[in-house]
Formats: C-alpha cells, sequence, structure tokens
C-alpha cells in the first residue's frame, strides 16, 4: 500500500469522529430538553401571559355557537398574507354557515375549514389576512409538562384563569382519550381556546368542561401533527 493514502484514510476517520460526535451532541440535548434540564424558557408573570395570549387567542362564532380560537402560524400564499387556526369542532354549525373569526383588535375574517378531525373535536381554518401573531409550540415542552404544573387560558370574558395539570394524558368518558385534563371552572364560550404553560407556550386546545370541575383539552402535539399534515 501506497504511504500517500495514508493522510487521506486519516482526514476520513476525522471526520467520523466529528460526525458521531456531533450525532451524540444532538441525542444529549434531546434527553436533556426532555428532562427540563436545558432550553427551557423562562416563566412569565400573569401579566405578560394575558398580554401574550391577547396576540394569539381569537373569537369564533357560527351562528349562536361562539368560542375562541388559537392562531397557529401566518405565512404568505399567493401573494397573500394568510394565518391558520385551530378551534373546536363543535363551534362549525350548520351546513352553509359562515365561520366568522375575529382577532382581538376586532378585525373580522371569514374561516376556510381545511381539516376537521371529528374523533377529537378540532377544526384547522385558513383565513386570509394577518394576524397578530402566531403561539409558539415546543414538543420538548410539551413532553416535559406533568401534573400538578401551572397553566393558563382565557374565559369566555377574555380574562385570564389559572389551572393545574391533572393529568397529560387521559381517557374523559363521553370526550375523548389521551386527553390533556386540568383542574379550572369551565364556561361557555371557552370552547377552542388554548392553554398555555408558564412561559406562554402552547399547550393544547380546550375541548370540554366535566362535572367533575375539570377541563378536557385535545393535546398540542396532536394539533401540531395534524396542521403539518394538512396545511
Amino acid at each position: 500500500m501506497s504511504i500517500y493514502n495514508q493522510p487521506i484514510r486519516n482526514k476520513k476517520l476525522f471526520t467520523a469522529v466529528i460526525v458521531a460526535a456531533v450525532l451524540v451532541m444532538f441525542v444529549l440535548r434531546g434527553i436533556l430538553l426532555r428532562q427540563g434540564k436545558v432550553g427551557t424558557p423562562s416563566a412569565l408573570s400573569p401579566d405578560q401571559i394575558q398580554q401574550e395570549l391577547q396576540k394569539t387567542e381569537i373569537h369564533v362564532r357560527t351562528g349562536s355557537a361562539q368560542g375562541h380560537g388559537t392562531v397557529l402560524q401566518m405565512n404568505r400564499q399567493d401573494r397573500k398574507d394568510v394565518f391558520y387556526v385551530v378551534t373546536a369542532g363543535h363551534l362549525r354549525g350548520d351546513a352553509g354557515e359562515t365561520l366568522q373569526i375575529t382577532d382581538s383588535t376586532g378585525n373580522p375574517f371569514t374561516g376556510d375549514v381545511r381539516s376537521e378531525n371529528t374523533k377529537k373535536d378540532f377544526l384547522l381554518v385558513r383565513c386570509e389576512g394577518k394576524a397578530p401573531e402566531s403561539v409558539s409550540f415546543s414538543e420538548d415542552l410539551y413532553y416535559q409538562t406533568k401534573q400538578g404544573d401551572t397553566v393558563y387560558y382565557l374565559k369566555s370574558d377574555g380574562t385570564l384563569a389559572a389551572g393545574t395539570v391533572l393529568s397529560a394524558s387521559a381517557d374523559v368518558e363521553g370526550i375523548g382519550s389521551g386527553m390533556l385534563v386540568i383542574a379550572g371552572d369551565a364556561e361557555n364560550g371557552m370552547s377552542g381556546g388554548g392553554v398555555y404553560n408558564s412561559a406562554g407556550y402552547y399547550l393544547g386546545m380546550i375541548s370540554a368542561g366535566t362535572d367533575e370541575g375539570t377541563i378536557a383539552c385535545v393535546p398540542g402535539n396532536v394539533i401540531v401533527d395534524a396542521f403539518r399534515k394538512a396545511r
């Protein structure tokens, strides 16, 4: 074997070692993120959370039914500003009724339903126009959610309320399986609204209240996965 091949072999070995080290670092970071060791955003004050929710939470109405929704993403399509909203499926109303959406500043939009999950009771809606802001979501932060954590959501009148996580994945009779369940006061008009952690990150959508004084929510990862497939 020629000695001139040796530097090339050493270079390939060096490259392989660097690639392996980078992969190990990514795996380690993922593990630490899931354990809440690194990358966890700082907690916000209730006033700061209220300000954030006012940017991403919107009002949804169909006929006599009304509730909330959450702006998932904003972008431009075909030279138009568009944004996508998730809201409760039972707010869709009868066939032919218009889904009316109003942002926190009072601007009206007409929603075009792009996807519906009847089992989990949520809609993904596309609107033409510009929303104030879209939510922040992290799968790692979602999976760190545990029993006893404090979460925040908007009541039907738009005021901020706090609840406590009872389970990050529970079966709720008559509502659904794998639900995020929190202790909190449910009111008519809250359906479709978002639930957020103390750092203002989106955790899921309010689906319904129960007789036990709890609120069942569709997990954020389920909604985001459906959105990625539907947009």
